[in-house]
């Protein structure tokens, strides 16, 4: 007997580029000439988006050659401390572009534009696009080193696979790239939680145990889950692939109730445009607080990512019956493996009953002006995805803003009153986040009469802070004597906010030298587009921070 039961609906949304026809039509070679393990894949959930691409190991060293997956040309080029680092892309005729990023250098046949482009701009950083055809590049060409810039926390090839078109995300699993993966997902736990009926505001949660069955999971309890009102299913699970013992992301993963498919997720492909629309779709406390990967089979009505079934509605359950239903939850990686998770529910058939307003939820598209003598916090309408509540506490000089489970749109304004006897010079003030592993994070501030004012995308701890001490410059690896193609190493420091800016000259013009914030070593390569003559050598070096503070070093040698 199939027993019906309502799904909430929400407006069907599309996006159609192509994807399912361009499958299989590829003939991809690896980017990499040792075996592919990953560390990270695609559609991996993370800490503000999806994982866009494939993370491949470099046995953690760098400079393993990088290899074009198929002929192309070089379509863009960008140089950056954060981010994808150094990192290169490569369109191809089928539609396609291929991108390779933490990148360490490039052969001569693309460092000489980019060198080029950085004397130019008089900027390490740059982001160039180049004419089609400028550098053309053949199937299993070596384009670059593989590297550790970037936002890359240890050496490894960020890999993705993109629409041309469009720059859509594609898995590049689904087109030639092959990773050795027997491996079933493993699952964790499940989450039910009760839903406000109107706008899916999460209003409570339960947490059960599974237990593992062969490739099937059970819960630990077998009696039928007793759920009442709106609820949606949230599932805690990770992939593995061979060789690593990495938790990678989930591709696929569908719920049947009552034999009935009423929802589906796929990691086929994703949009930039909505990508921080990750957190309404994973449990955001559960992410961050518990480090769990829990997905939520259910779909906010904000939520425009392009990885549902949308005509099989929103995946919210409510029962017009005290019957018991089946459900069945099945995930699946790339590879097929796939593992189940079966259970029975049954509804009380009595709405919840809870009283909203004595949570004091401010709704969603309320602006919220929070004033004080030593602070006020503005935030604007649909600054959250949902109703919300901020707890603010001043305490010790600190303006603590707390609520664990709110993922914000977009930023809002905090301020800071400062007692002007405390500070020499108030341009030197900065508003500093209190991390919860201790750091000190620079959150910047403009200075107006006795109050700095800062946007920022988050909550926490907040106490204003003085820098006015410039960066410390050190020599590190140097020698009063240099030749072509060695480099004059130095070690660059700030105590609080941050270098911001760096400029070297080797007698008075600008030479090309590059920061690495990981380890603060500044390299300045005595290469052939330095064009230096030989002789008698002033370096001069300026640092500056982002508080404005400099420092200046000058260091002589001869070069031959």
């Amino acid at each position: 007997m199939i027993f019906k039961f309502i799904i909430s609906t929400t407006l069907f949304f599309l996006i159609n580029h192509n994807v399912y026809s361009q499958q299989n039509q590829t003939n991809f070679r690896s980017p990499i000439g040792i075996p592919i393990i990953l560390s990270g894949n695609f559609g991996e959930l993370r800490t503000n988006h999806f994982h866009t691409g494939l993370d491949i190991k470099t046995n953690g060293t760098i400079n393993y050659r990088i290899y074009a997956v198929e002929d192309g040309f070089v379509s863009r080029i960008k140089i950056s401390h954060w981010g994808y680092g150094k990192a290169i892309y490569v369109d191809h005729p089928n539609g396609l572009t291929s991108v390779y990023a933490h990148l360490d250098h490039f052969p001569k046949k693309i460092e000489q534009f980019i060198r080029k482009e950085q004397y130019q701009k008089k900027s390490e950083e740059v982001d160039f696009t180049l004419v089609k055809n400028t550098i053309r590049v053949e199937k299993g060409e070596v384009i670059a080193y593989s590297g550790n810039t970037g936002g890359s926390s240890g050496p490894h090839l960020h890999f993705e696979i993109r629409e041309t078109k469009t720059e859509l995300p594609l898995n590049p699993q689904l087109y030639g790239i092959d990773v050795k993966d027997h491996t079933p997902p493993i699952l964790r736990n499940l989450r039910v939680y009760s839903l406000r009926k109107d706008d899916l505001f999460l209003m409570g949660q339960e947490q059960y145990t599974l237990k593992k069955t062969n490739q099937s999971y059970i819960l630990t309890t077998n009696k039928p889950l007793l759920i009442s009102g709106n609820v949606g299913l949230g599932l805690s699970a990770i992939d593995r692939y061979d060789l690593a013992q990495n938790r990678c992301g989930i591709y696929n993963i569908k719920v049947w109730i009552d034999g009935n498919m009423y929802f589906e997720q796929e990691m086929k492909s994703l949009d930039f445009s909505t990508n921080k629309q990750i957190n309404i779709h994973k449990d955001y406390y559960a992410y961050h607080e518990q480090k769990e990967s829990v997905h939520k089979l259910f779909i906010h009505p904000e939520n425009k990512l392009p990885i549902y079934r949308r005509e099989l509605g929103s995946g919210t359950i409510h029962f017009n019956d005290t019957l018991i239903h089946d459900v069945k939850i099945e995930v699946s990686d790339v590879s097929g493996n796939t593992s189940t998770l079966n259970f029975n529910i049954v509804s009380s058939n009595n709405p919840m009953d809870i009283q909203y307003d004595s949570l004091n939820l401010r709704e969603k598209n309320e602006k919220l002006m929070i004033e004080n003598d030593n602070y006020f916090v503005k935030v604007d309408s649909n600054t959250f995805y949902d109703d919300f509540i901020i707890d603010d506490q001043f305490k010790n000089k600190m303006l603590s803003l707390k609520n664990k489970n709110l993922p914000q749109k977009k930023k809002f304004i905090i301020a800071m009153k400062f007692n002007k006897h405390e500070f020499d010079d108030p341009s030197k003030i900065i508003i500093a986040h209190h991390s919860k592993k201790g750091k000190v994070l620079n959150r910047k501030g403009e200075v107006s009469g006795d109050w700095i004012t800062t946007n920022v995308s988050h909550l926490g701890d907040f106490t204003l802070m003085i820098d006015s001490t410039a960066p410390v410059i050190k020599t590190k690896r140097v020698n009063e004597m240099m030749t072509l193609n060695q480099s004059l190493q130095f070690l660059v420091t700030d105590n609080l906010s941050g270098v911001e800016k760096y400029k070297v000259k080797i007698d008075g013009k600008w030479i090309y030298s590059t920061y690495n914030y990981k380890n603060a070593v500044l390299t300045i390569p005595l290469d052939a587009y330095a064009n230096l003559e030989a002789g008698e050598k002033i370096c001069e070096i300026e640092v500056e921070d982002e508080r404005k503070n400099k420092q200046f070093l000058t260091y002589n040698f001869l070069y031959k």
